[in-house]
């Protein structure tokens, strides 16, 4: 059962964490490949969305339309405008100059000129009509007032025609200073036929300036430009007070998710029912899960060596009872004559004297990437390059044994010191072909080795006396390529439940590249024993 329940813990947080961690990274990955496709000034555009803040890209992504809108709405107001005011304009000339023919249709076919004069000099000109004449059917004038431009510069019977300058003045007012050149530039000539059963007996003219026109426009063309600014300003506001209310949930998510990276496991407090809502239900999940995970890992390190209780964590839903063949090397190192040592102490300084030294092997095995397989009683087991491949986990073996040798000399000259029993380690190590992985029942699991090879290191280590560190001769072949190997004289032994006897030596030394993390390792060791030693000999005192 308690099995089941950290495999449904471990489970939960690795599930959780799938379903949200590949949406992070594959969203990561998804930008780059695009980059990737994207030349030039589309992939600036790409980094650019992806680095500014999520607020501001709402902002423009909703904006912009928006203010295209409002400028394109106001554009056709000012063009409807326009439109509607020079209709009215032409409306207004057509009728005065149909009311003007009208009225001097009878005095044309009589050729009453001074009744003509009269009835134009009565037309009021104002600062819309600047000019008037009558034109009979040959294309005399026959009375004008005002500005009008000369009779040989426009076209007699047009409706409408466009005037400049140079129809009033053809020397462009060399003869008339007072007069500006452009003063007639929106000029407009409107002309109507005076007609008398269907025989044209001549032409009212009048000029209308539209630079009134204009400048009725160009006011409405800034009330218009300044509308449009308000409403842009309005919609800014709008737009970026809605983008961030609805980006401020995010903050709190971006923020769990960087404490969650940083080992944090805060949940976010804010509750919603919306989408935003699910996903911070989904981190809460996932950082219970993650807490769940960690108290259980931090659990298993207590008991496991950490890289082989990340293993038992990435297998927990696939667990291979059949293990996996590995090539390792195996350690066993044991303390010559415990039993009767321990006759003489009283169970808590037996347990307090193996968990200290236990600690100090630990120690040097992790120097030399090494784990903690189980402590048998006064023996301890280290394996090297089963959790993780290691090709020179013979060479590290061999460096961990020397270096435990060392270290256990140097704590018994403290000892010595103290007046207490020296303590003696006797070493076997022995490497091959081997069985590594969880081993047990449904109910009971192990991680460990076993095999041949792991049996035949227990061996040795029976073999071996204080102080020593007992290997095959196969063994010194591996390690000489990588550090100069000092033993003693082979010696051969038979071993049980094998038919051929063995070459053992006993490594007394390595000369390697790690002497001096040794020396380090060794005296950081013995400043923490002086401590427990005072400690030690106090209570048997």
């Amino acid at each position: 059962m308690h099995q089941e329940s950290i495999k449904h813990s471990a489970a939960q947080a690795n599930s959780a964490a799938g379903a949200l961690s590949p949406a992070f990274a594959n969203d990561a990955h998804y930008g780059a490949a695009q980059d990737a496709t994207v030349p030039g000034k589309d992939a600036k555009r790409r980094r650019f969305g992806r680095h500014a803040p999520m607020w501001l890209n709402i902002s423009i992504s909703f904006g912009l339309p928006f203010f295209a809108c409002i400028v394109a709405l106001g554009l056709m107001s000012l063009n409807s405008q326009r439109d509607f005011q020079q209709q009215q304009l032409d409306e207004f000339a057509n009728v005065i100059t149909a009311q003007l023919a009208a009225t001097l249709t009878e005095p044309m076919f009589a050729d009453a000129l001074l009744e003509i004069k009269v009835l134009i000099s009565q037309v009021p000109l104002t600062k819309n009509v600047i000019g008037v004449a009558a034109v009979d059917h040959r294309g005399q004038t026959l009375a004008n007032a005002g500005h009008f431009p000369l009779l040989e510069n426009i076209e007699i019977g047009e409706n409408k025609q466009l005037l400049s300058p140079a129809h009033f003045y053809p020397e462009m007012g060399r003869n008339n200073a007072s007069i500006k050149l452009d003063q007639y530039r929106d000029a407009v000539l409107y002309s109507a036929p005076a007609t008398f059963r269907d025989v044209v007996g001549g032409h009212a003219m009048i000029v209308i300036d539209r630079n009134a026109m204009n400048a009725q426009f160009e006011q409405m063309r800034i009330a218009i430009i300044f509308a449009t600014s308000i409403m842009t300003l309005f919609l800014v506001g709008v737009v970026v007070w809605g983008s961030r209310r609805v980006v401020s949930p995010m903050t709190s998510i971006v923020d769990a998710a960087k404490r969650i990276q940083h080992g944090d496991r805060t949940l976010i407090l804010e509750r919603r029912d919306d989408e935003l809502g699910q996903l911070i239900s989904a981190i809460n999940d996932m950082t219970r899960g993650l807490s769940e995970k960690s108290q259980i890992e931090r659990a298993l390190q207590k008991f496991l060596a950490p890289d082989v209780a990340s293993k038992i964590l990435k297998e927990i839903d696939t667990v291979d009872l059949r293990g996996e063949n590995v090539e390792a090397t195996v350690l066993f190192a044991d303390i010559v004559g415990f039993t009767s040592m321990s006759e003489q102490m009283s169970p808590e300084q037996v347990s307090e004297m193996l968990n200290e030294y236990f600690s100090y092997y630990s120690a040097c095995a992790k120097l030399y990437f090494g784990t903690v397989d189980k402590f048998l009683g006064d023996c301890i087991m280290l394996v090297f390059g089963a959790t993780n491949e290691d090709k020179l986990h013979r060479y590290h073996a061999a460096a961990c044994a020397v270096l435990m040798q060392k270290l256990t000399a140097s704590v018994n000259v403290l000892r010595e010191t103290q007046g207490l029993e020296p303590i003696y380690l006797r070493i076997g190590i022995n490497s091959g072909k081997m069985l590594a992985g969880l081993l047990g029942s449904n109910d009971r699991l192990e991680y460990t080795v076993i095999g041949d090879s792991v049996n035949l290191a227990s061996r040795l280590c029976n073999e071996a006396e204080r102080d020593q560190i007992v290997i095959q001769q196969e063994f010194v072949k591996h390690l000489t390529p990588h550090c100069v190997v000092e033993v003693d004289k082979a010696k051969t032994i038979r071993v049980r439940g094998k038919s051929d006897s063995i070459n053992i030596y006993n490594l007394n030394a390595l000369k390697h590249a790690k002497s001096s993390g040794d020396k380090a390792l060794v005296n950081d060791l013995l400043a923490k024993h002086r401590g427990a030693l005072a400690q030690f000999a106090g209570g048997e005192d």
